[in-house]
């Protein structure tokens, strides 16, 4: 049996971290007999010490916090955190079944499948931790989307006032796991330009962009994360000239903090 994700976005953001937590959850209480690195990149410490630790040790559990997946080790009380950078994948599959390309890193385990680390861009991390508060990035984050509730956004916008709504989307600090394919999804959605001030914001409209916030991160969780399923979505048609799912007007682009925004001008008007 193969567990395998095709992401097909430039960056994995909450639904694709949400989706790859399936892959842990085959290799739960499963030893590790050996970690087969290719790349050394990945590790924030040594090696030897995640050899060390990993080897003989199981996963016994798996969370996502924003953009991270934390698998809760049984030996320890280790937490061993995946960043998954632009282009990271897991694939979970019988050993000795052909390697996909761009395999980092491989977890063995002693049922005779293994775990794959697979990243062409080599921009992805491993963590090796006690607490999710050693990383930096984890510690410093905003909360989780699909837990706000409205009074909480609207403190929110009020405190962010001066930003676009995209960027406040976007920000880790602020919200946690958005990144920018679904921040345009979400804003194509709820009806507001990607640029528009949030002090330019209705109260309707900040409401509608967290409804829509969790509408569609929903949606592509159940889907696991396979944009193929989401007919309706702007996610599909994420290039200039291409045309709008409802309107059928064309799809513009515009550049924001060296960002690329994708929107519908007659949508979002």
């Amino acid at each position: 049996m193969v567990y395998h994700l095709k992401v097909a976005v430039d960056l994995p953001e909450l639904p694709e971290v949400e989706a790859f937590k399936f892959y842990i959850e085959q290799s739960l209480l499963q030893e590790i007999k050996e970690l087969d690195v290719r790349d050394r990149r990945f590790f924030v410490t040594s090696i030897k010490d995640f050899r060390k630790k990993l080897i003989g040790n199981l996963f016994e559990s798996v969370d996502r916090r924003g953009k991270f997946l934390i698998v809760n080790l049984q030996l320890y009380s280790l937490k061993l955190i995946f960043h998954f950078g632009m282009t990271g994948n897991l694939s979970y599959i019988k050993t000795g079944t052909p390697e996909e390309k761009y395999v980092r890193i491989i977890f063995l385990f002693n049922n005779g499948y293994e775990l794959r680390l697979i990243d062409q861009r080599r921009f992805g991390k491993l963590y090796l931790v006690e607490s999710v508060s050693q990383v930096k990035t984890i510690r410093n984050m905003g909360p989780e989307p699909l837990e706000i509730g409205e009074k909480e956004f609207l403190e929110i916008c009020d405190n962010h006032a001066r930003r676009t709504a995209k960027s406040l989307l976007m920000d880790q600090s602020i919200i946690a796991g958005i990144g920018n394919m679904y921040s345009d999804e979400i804003l194509y959605q709820a009806d507001i330009r990607p640029d528009t001030k949030v002090m330019n914001l209705t109260r309707d409209e900040k409401t509608r962009i967290l409804n829509k916030t969790k509408e569609i991160l929903r949606k592509v969780i159940k889907a696991d994360a396979d944009l193929n399923k989401l007919k309706d979505f702007l996610l599909l048609y994420r290039k200039r000239g291409a045309k709008c799912p409802r309107c059928g007007g064309e799809v513009e682009i515009l550049k924001m903090s060296n960002r690329t925004s994708y929107y519908c001008p007659r949508c979002q008007s």
